[in-house]
């Protein structure tokens, strides 16, 4: 953990953020696989196989120092005791067998279950409905009424329901500075010094319905303490509408000049469009042409 968030915060410093934490897990291959298998090579093959490079002073000084740093992966002291006395009462050569493949399926079985929270599905069957196609779409995390543990992680915008029957829908634009200070960092100026703050993270969004632009003036800063943001809060207009199923646009950094920011490689787009469908079902019964 220590070595993933070292590098992951090196790398953020250059925009690399993955780029840094792929370094570190780079170094984790080689801390707990890559170094103990040149220490097997070169102590357990290579120095029976060679007897004279047992009384190599280079030799050793390199083995006993590749020992001392795979140790910190494997302390022996914790693992020997248990291991040496299971492998010692089984088959010595079934045991490490047995041993790499636990390790192997702990390590896949781990990845493939954070890999099943993140994602709707690890299946590859869904070819007619991909992500793709739902980002255009409904996607619950949008509806409040809907939200899940996992979307309080998504600094979405959100509406209260999929069903609207009033004359508006309000709509929160969470602020994530995480993502959103990679931007304006840059096009507004560090936050001290830029002038109209509010006005800056306005020009964040574009929001329109039915492809009638929202004035960005009308959304006011906001807090939410139930999910734990924060951002800008509005009310999108559907008076003089017709009922049915209406769509919500809403465009982060919609200015072309913004996309010439530099955008941090956690993330592999500087532009991204949410698309929020609202079912418009007014009070009074309207009779559909």
């Amino acid at each position: 953990i220590a070595i993933l968030v070292i590098s992951g915060l090196i790398g953020s410093r250059f925009g690399l953020t993955n780029t840094g934490m792929a370094v570190g897990g780079g170094v984790l291959l080689l801390l707990f696989a890559v170094l103990p298998f040149l220490v097997y090579l070169l102590d357990r093959q290579l120095a029976s196989r060679v007897p004279r490079l047992r009384d190599n002073g280079i030799f050793k000084a390199t083995v006993g120092a590749l020992r001392r740093i795979s140790v910190i992966a494997y302390p022996q002291r914790l693992i020997l005791p248990v291991q040496l006395t299971l492998q010692s009462n089984t088959r010595p050569f079934l045991f490490f067998v047995a041993l790499t493949i636990g390790v192997v399926l702990i390590i896949l079985g781990g990845n493939l279950r954070a890999a099943a929270w993140q994602s709707f599905t690890l299946s590859g069957e869904f070819t007619y409905l991909d992500s793709a196609l739902v980002g255009e779409g409904f996607n619950s995390t949008h509806y409040e009424d809907m939200a899940t543990s996992k979307d309080r992680l998504r600094g979405w915008p959100r509406v209260e329901s999929f069903e609207q029957g009033g004359s508006f829908v309000r709509l929160f634009l969470p602020y994530q500075p995480l993502r959103d200070n990679l931007v304006l960092d840059q096009v507004c100026a560090d936050a001290a010094e830029a002038p109209e703050r509010l006005a800056c993270l306005r020009d964040l969004w574009a929001v329109s319905i039915e492809g009638t632009p929202v004035p960005m003036t009308a959304f006011a800063p906001a807090e939410r303490g139930d999910i734990g943001m924060r951002g800008l809060i509005g009310l999108v207009p559907l008076a003089g509408l017709e009922p049915g199923m209406r769509t919500i646009e809403v465009i982060w950094t919609p200015k072309e000049a913004w996309q010439q920011a530099a955008i941090d490689d956690r993330y592999t787009e500087s532009r991204r469009t949410f698309t929020i469908p609202v079912a418009f079902v007014p009070g009074v019964e309207v009779p559909l042409q």
